[in-house]
This record gives C-alpha cells, sequence and structure tokens, in this order.
C-alpha cells in the first residue's frame, strides 16, 4: 500500500512506501531455453502438492482486487495524461492505451475461474506459491524467467519438461491459460504500482522545484535553499527518482537555478552517491519498467489468439497414451470426441487412487490384450481404447481401478449408461405428478361427500 506525506502547499513531500513480494514486479534472471527446461525439472522434484487445500488468499480474490486497483490507477493516470503528460511514466502509457484488452482478459479470467473448478486444482504445500495452485506457480516462475515475455514454444517447452518428472491432470492444463492470464496482470498490477508511485514523485517534484525557483526569484537564494534543504534532510536516504526530476526541472530553469543544482549535487555526494549514476540506475529502471509492461501487454494479445484445444493435446500425458490405440482409431476422431475420452479418463480419477495417467495405461492394456488374443476377429471394437472408456468395457475399467463413486455420481453414471431408461423415468415421473396434482386440485375444488 503506497502511503503519501503532503505539504500544507498541496503537495507531496516525500512518499513512503513498502514494497514486499506482494508489490514488487515478477522478474527474476532471465532464461534461456536450456535454463528453463533445467528449471522446470527442478520444479518437478520440489513442487510437493495436496487436492482439497483451501487458500487463505485464493486467486479470485486476488483478481477482483487487482481489477479494482488497476481501474483506479488507470483512471489517475488519464486525469494525469489530460493535464500534464510530463509526470506520467513511459510504462503508464502501455495501460492508458491498452486498458480495453486489460479489461477483456480479466473478464475472460472470471468467467473461466469458477469456484468449483479452482478448488479441484492441486495446491502447493510450501514455497513462495504455497497455498496457490501449482499450475499458478508453474506460470508466476515462466513469467519471472521470461520477462513477461511469453510464445507457445516456450510455454509448450517448459510445461513438457516439467511433466519428464511429474505430470500434470487435465484440469490444470486446461488452467493453465488462466493462470498464465492472473500472473500477467498480477504483474501488470505490481508494475503500475510502481509507475503510480513514480508519477507522484515527479508530481511533488515538479510543484517543489518550481516553489524554490520562485522562492530565489522572490526572495533570494538562502530563502530557496532553506526551503528545499526541508526536503533533503542530511540524515534522511535519498529518493532516486525525486531528485532525478527535481534536478531536471532545475535544470530546465538554468542558468536561475544552477546554484541550486549545485547545492542539490553537493547533497547526493554526502551520501557518497555519484548524481550522475544516480540518473544512470533509475533511467535503466525506467526502461526495465516500460519494456516490461510492454511485454505483459503483448504476451495477454498473444495469449488471445492461441489455440489451447491444439496447446492442451500437445502437453495432455493422458493423450499422449490414449493415441496409443492399438486399433489406430482414437488419433482419427475429431477432438471433442476425444476430449469426451479424457474427461471420462478424469472422471475416473477422481473416484480412484490411481492417477489419470495410470487410468489411460489401465484402458490402454485391456484394449492391447484383447487385440493380442483375437488377432482374427474381423470385429475389432474391443480392440478400440474407446471400448473401455465409453462403451461395453467401462465396466470391467472400473473394477480395473478399483472406480468407487459418491452415490450421487452413480446417479448420473447410471444415468448416462441407460439414457432411454432414465427418459422414460422422468418422464413418468413428470406425467405421474401431474395426474396427482391434478386430482388433488380436483379434490379440493369438487370434494365428494
Amino acid at each position: 500500500m503506497v502511503e503519501l506525506s503532503r505539504l500544507k502547499s498541496g503537495f507531496f513531500t516525500h512518499i513512503d512506501y513498502k514494497l514486499n513480494t506482494s508489490d514488487t514486479p515478477i522478474r527474476a534472471d532471465i532464461y534461456g531455453k536450456d535454463a528453463l527446461k533445467e528449471h522446470a525439472r527442478k520444479m518437478g522434484h520440489s513442487d510437493r502438492v495436496q487436492t482439497n487445500l483451501r487458500s487463505a488468499y485464493p486467486l479470485p480474490k486476488r483478481l477482483w482486487e487487482n481489477q479494482q486497483r488497476l481501474t483506479f490507477i488507470h483512471k489517475k493516470f488519464s486525469e494525469s495524461q489530460a493535464a500534464d503528460k510530463t509526470i506520467l511514466p513511459p510504462s503508464a502509457e502501455w495501460l492508458v492505451e491498452n486498458f480495453y484488452l486489460i479489461q477483456d482478459q480479466i473478464r475472460q479470467s472470471k468467467a473461466d475461474l469458477s469456484s468449483g473448478f479452482y478448488k479441484r486444482l492441486p495446491k502447493l504445500v510450501a514455497g513462495p506459491h504455497k497455498d496457490d495452485p501449482r499450475i499458478y506457480g508453474i506460470a508466476m516462475e515462466i513469467i519471472a524467467h521470461t520477462d513477461s515475455h511469453l510464445d507457445r514454444d516456450t510455454l509448450l517447452t517448459f510445461l513438457n519438461e516439467y511433466q519428464r518428472v511429474a505430470a500434470l491432470n487435465s484440469a490444470e492444463l486446461w488452467a493453465f491459460p488462466i493462470m498464465l492470464r492472473l500472473s500477467l496482470i498480477e504483474n501488470l498490477r505490481r508494475l503500475m504500482d510502481q509507475a503510480q508511485i513514480t508519477m507522484l514523485k515527479r508530481h511533488s517534484a515538479k510543484e517543489l522545484s518550481d516553489r524554490i525557483i520562485s522562492e530565489q526569484n522572490n526572495n533570494g537564494k538562502q530563502r530557496a535553499v532553506k526551503v528545499l534543504s526541508k526536503y533533503f534532510p542530511p540524515d534522511k536516504q535519498m529518493d532516486p527518482a525525486f531528485t532525478i526530476y527535481i534536478v531536471q526541472r532545475l535544470r530546465e530553469a538554468d542558468p536561475v537555478a544552477l546554484n541550486l543544482i549545485n547545492w542539490v549535487e553537493e547533497r547526493v555526494s554526502e551520501h557518497d552517491i555519484n548524481l550522475e549514476e544516480f540518473i544512470r540506475v533509475e533511467t535503466h529502471q525506467r526502461t526495465l519498467n516500460r519494456s516490461s509492461v510492454g511485454n505483459v501487454v503483448n504476451s495477454l494479445r498473444m495469449l488471445s489468439f492461441m489455440n489451447w484445444s491444439s496447446f492442451f493435446e500437445d502437453t495432455s500425458p493422458v493423450d499422449k497414451i490414449l493415441r496409443l490405440d492399438p486399433s489406430g482409431v482414437y488419433t482419427k476422431m475429431d477432438f471433442s470426441t476425444r476430449d469426451r475420452y479424457r474427461h471420462v479418463v478424469e472422471t475416473l480419477s477422481k473416484f480412484s487412487i490411481y492417477s489419470e495417467q495410470e487410468i489411460a495405461r489401465r484402458a490402454l492394456r485391456l484394449a492391447g490384450m484383447w487385440s493380442d488374443e483375437h488377432p482374427a476377429e474381423r470385429d475389432r471394437r474391443q480392440a478400440h481404447i474407446g471400448y473401455y472408456i465409453i462403451s461395453g468395457g467401462l465396466e470391467k475399467l472400473r473394477q480395473r481401478v478399483n472406480y468407487e463413486p459418491y452415490p450421487l455420481q452413480r446417479i448420473v453414471d447410471w444415468i448416462k449408461a441407460h439414457p432411454f431408461n432414465a427418459y422414460i423415468g422422468i418422464v413418468g415421473i413428470v406425467f405421474a405428478s401431474a395426474l396427482f396434482g391434478t386430482l388433488l386440485i380436483s379434490d379440493i375444488i369438487f370434494p365428494t361427500f
């Protein structure tokens, strides 16, 4: 949270703010392809997860807070752009010009991240992303080590390398684009917090420089230095952005303010700081932040155009197993049919002690065994892996994986297995209810004595 102190004259004397892990931009050492692969494998070894773990600060709540904060900052930036564009940091322009895209991505994330879906995601039990979904931690690490510069190949490589050590389930893979958007929006909020702080410092510096120049013109150098010294006490650490902007404003007033610039430079040197080095570091940070914000916006745009169905199949370990179908039918099916198979595997895993991959392997084993035992059989349906996933062999697969659903799921399974009987039963219940209601009403209106 940003804490501001105001002068009686109306501008900020200084800005006190605490930057912790929730405020600093998501930025770490930039990794090349090989380093990213190694990092992914290390994460796969170290990550420990737990299902049904509640988060103290769930992502949907964090997304809502980030939306409120970005909306507020955008409003302030827009006002500043109209009043005095010179105090607006370069990184802020990305938010002003692309706010419509940010809003769309936030709306999409809200729509995709239902509470039920969020609860299903395995959560990390330790580390910097403790209590967050594992797939969110992965997204955050990718963003940190690419400076938010994403592309399909990087994302694909990272997930596949991670899964060489620890497989992700289908829900996590489908959640991946959501988690990337949430991570990018989180990073954007942090970057915009810093941009707003810089803007406020520039505003303060502008008003202070105008005031001390006016003091010097009207009341002489000593009076101007006295005013200036209040904001640069010798026992207080000097703020780079505030100091640099003061100097820049005073240099614009040169030669009137030359003596004031010299005074500031002397005060800076008292802290064993070189002013030009001060300026170089601050300029580098400003350039870095502008680049990061640009990467965030461009990556959000890229994510909205990616074919996530194709990406899912390229990263799904279950899909890789099902594609080994002895009959060769699975690979010839359309996406929706393949997805139906994977969804059944996911449901079986939910009510079994076995992972999705193990269930897919057991279905593959059943199909392979039948194919080996009946090489001359003309009817090859039982050699198709789908026979054991959605057809007559499903019960056999359920037995092989110790499928133990909840009572409600048993009802759902029965309806899916006997749709016609379920339909007749529902129609019968509706008809009987209507008949009973009619008789009851007629008895009330026309009672028999």
